[in-house]
């Protein structure tokens, strides 16, 4: 009996062939997905109202609304660079075990950013405390107070930290993903 050695185009072809479906993070063609993530994000805004309810003292209803704002808008951004760096990094994997799974780097990825991610961030918000304190930026320096005129701007100011903050904690996250892939 003969053995057949594939080239590799052929190998390429019948292994593309016999693949199963790759899971995608969001399709434009699949109004499931967009279903989900608009149910998510209602679960947790609900969520956020529920607490709200619970709170003994409750805050002003427009301090309440600026830091759940700032914590949706965090959140939104965050789920957003999860999606796109996974799907980016689903195309550019190195080494020769390939991971074209949108899903589970999606999944890695989260919890990468829900652990390291979170010290990291943890950090970074010291810093920026240490820092507001010795430059005297009173918006940075009071999170969460928004009295007076300058109140939306102090928010705006807090609001432009926590993307920069949540930025540079996806590019150290990234980092350390792509040094612990395989080459």
């Amino acid at each position: 009996m003969d053995d057949y050695y594939y080239t590799d185009e052929e190998a390429e072809n019948a292994a593309g062939e016999n693949k199963a479906p790759v899971c995608q993070i969001y399709s434009t063609e699949d109004a499931f997905t967009s279903f989900v993530q608009a149910l998510l994000a209602a679960f947790a805004l609900a969520s956020l109202w529920i607490k709200r309810l619970q709170e003994k003292p409750r805050r002003k209803f427009l301090t309440w609304f600026l830091d759940v704002s700032k914590q949706a808008f965090g959140a939104c951004y965050a789920h957003v660079l999860n999606m796109v760096i996974s799907a980016i990094i689903a195309e550019n994997v190195r080494g020769d075990h390939a991971l074209d799974d949108e899903c589970a780097w999606y999944a890695i990825n989260y919890v990468i950013d829900t652990t390291l991610g979170l010290v990291i961030t943890i950090v970074f918000l010291d810093w920026l405390e240490r820092l507001a304190n010795a430059r005297n930026w009173t918006s940075l320096k009071n999170s969460g107070v928004y009295e007076g005129r300058e109140g939306i701007i102090h928010w705006a100011h807090q609001m432009v930290a926590w993307i920069i903050i949540l930025t540079l904690v996806k590019l150290v996250i990234c980092g350390f993903m792509w040094g612990f892939s395989e080459p």
